[in-house]
């Protein structure tokens, strides 16, 4: 089971810098083309996956094979349960910023990241 903690940036604290290559960039159009997606879906929850909550977390649970697939913490437990087919990025962002002492760029920066995250473990789907 993996853990998610809203979402972050983790960027090397030293080495060189290296020349921007063929690699690099399509790996940067491919998190561009995702960001883009992310930022324009109402994203869904997948059906087959519930939500448990426990003491300081939550838990999201595959139901048709009765396994823990992720943890969370409450940002992300709260993300999740936005994606309910209507909110759009926007839409969360003004919920967390209500919800969690955090500003606007912050929330927007941890709502696509989580969001992406989410997406990537096919966990939700962009409607």
């Amino acid at each position: 089971m993996s853990v998610l903690f809203g979402a972050g940036v983790i960027l090397p604290a030293t080495g060189s810098v290296r020349p921007f290559g063929m690699v690099d960039y399509l790996r940067y159009t491919w998190n561009s083309m995702e960001v883009k997606e992310i930022l324009s879906a109402s994203p869904v929850r997948h059906p087959g996956i519930s939500l448990r909550k426990e003491d300081s977390y939550a838990i999201l649970t595959d139901t048709g094979k009765n396994t823990d697939m992720l943890k969370l913490n409450a940002l992300a437990a709260d993300i999740w349960n936005l994606c309910n087919g209507v909110n759009r990025v926007d839409n969360m962002v003004e919920e967390i910023t209500g919800r969690f002492d955090v500003g606007p760029d912050a929330a927007r920066r941890d709502v696509v990241l989580t969001l992406m995250a989410f997406k990537r473990k096919g966990l939700i789907i962009s409607s």
